[in-house]
Formats: structure tokens, C-alpha cells, sequence
């Protein structure tokens, strides 16, 4: 595909559909814990803003860590699912208004979303892990709001939970849970 980070999962699989090893993958869309990055937090803070690189229009499935741990443990007992590669998402496929009304809803207050500018976004990696850390990153999200081009960051559950069934977890009950990480004022 081109992109580095993409590619290495490719290649994982590849490698172990070759091996002959039984193999279960699971492939989760999009973590919300992305959104607790000082590239979110702070503008949910300090401006009442779900700032995320992406386009207002682009849904996606956030789906919290602790259920694709949930996941993973309720697929390690079930050796009939080898070989198989599942995608895996939240439950909803929200685009940036969906996630700030559930944002809304977590903190009982008013959110909006706010589609931050790909170079921003970069900027914000740079002071974290060095200049030029971000210029990757803010590419690829650049690309994504130029061309419009919304790679699939969600599947219906419905059919997984049926052979996997976890208790997932609500967007708005994943931002109620990490609601102090939300009210901390913090520069960006």
C-alpha cells in the first residue's frame, strides 16, 4: 500500500499464513485511546473541541483496548477461529459530529468537533519526538482530506459478536471512564 506502517501488517499476515502455525488475527480499526493524545485532550479541555486529524465527514469505528483485549481473550478459547483474520471495530461508525455529541454526552457538556489541520497535527508529534517525528503522519492525513479517499475503519460487529462475544464498550461510556484525562488544562 505504500504506507510503512500499513505494510508491516501485510506482511505479518503473509508471513504467518505461510508458516503453517495456527494463527488467529485480529485487526481493530481505529483505538480511542488515540483520542487521549495531546493532539485531543488538551483542545477537549481547554476550547470544548474533539480535535482529530481527520475530516468531519470521515467515519470511523473507535474501538477501546479493553475490548480488543476482550477479544483476544474470548478468541484464544476458540480454536475453530484459526486461520482466520478478523476486522474488528467499535460498534458505531461516526464521523466527527457522532463523536462529539457522544464526547457530549460522556463529559455532560457541550463538545464539537474539530477537524485539525494535518500539519498541526504533525507539529504536535514534532515537539513531542523530535522535528520532522510528524511530517509522516501529517501526510498521510493530508492525503486522506485531499483525496477524500476514506480507507473502511468500520464493519458491522453483529456477526463477530456472534462468534466472539465480548461486552463492548460505548464511546460514551469510554469517555466517561477517562473523563478526569479530559478536564486537565493542558498547553498544546
Amino acid at each position: 500500500m505504500g504506507n510503512p506502517s500499513i505494510d508491516v501488517r501485510i506482511d505479518v499476515l503473509n508471513y504467518l499464513k505461510a508458516s503453517g502455525l495456527p494463527y488467529i488475527v485480529l485487526q481493530p480499526s481505529v483505538y480511542a485511546e488515540n483520542l487521549l493524545g495531546p493532539w485531543t485532550a488538551p483542545f477537549v479541555a481547554n476550547e470544548q473541541k474533539v480535535a482529530y486529524p481527520k475530516p468531519e465527514e470521515m467515519p470511523v469505528g473507535w474501538i477501546a483496548t479493553q475490548d480488543v483485549a476482550e477479544f483476544v481473550a474470548e478468541a484464544l478459547q476458540k480454536p475453530e477461529l484459526a486461520g482466520e483474520a478478523i476486522f474488528i471495530s467499535g460498534i458505531e461508525n461516526l464521523t466527527g459530529k457522532g463523536l462529539a455529541e457522544k464526547f457530549s454526552v460522556g463529559l455532560q457538556k457541550p463538545i464539537s468537533y474539530y477537524p485539525l489541520p494535518p500539519k498541526a497535527f504533525g507539529k504536535i508529534l514534532d515537539g513531542l519526538f523530535g522535528e520532522g517525528a510528524g511530517d509522516g503522519a501529517a501526510a498521510v492525513y493530508q492525503e486522506i482530506a485531499d483525496t477524500k479517499k476514506y480507507q473502511p475503519m468500520h464493519v458491522p460487529m453483529e456477526g463477530i459478536l456472534a462468534k466472539i462475544p465480548v461486552k463492548m464498550t460505548s464511546i460514551e461510556a469510554w469517555v466517561a471512564q477517562h473523563k478526569s484525562l479530559f478536564q486537565q488544562s493542558v498547553q498544546v
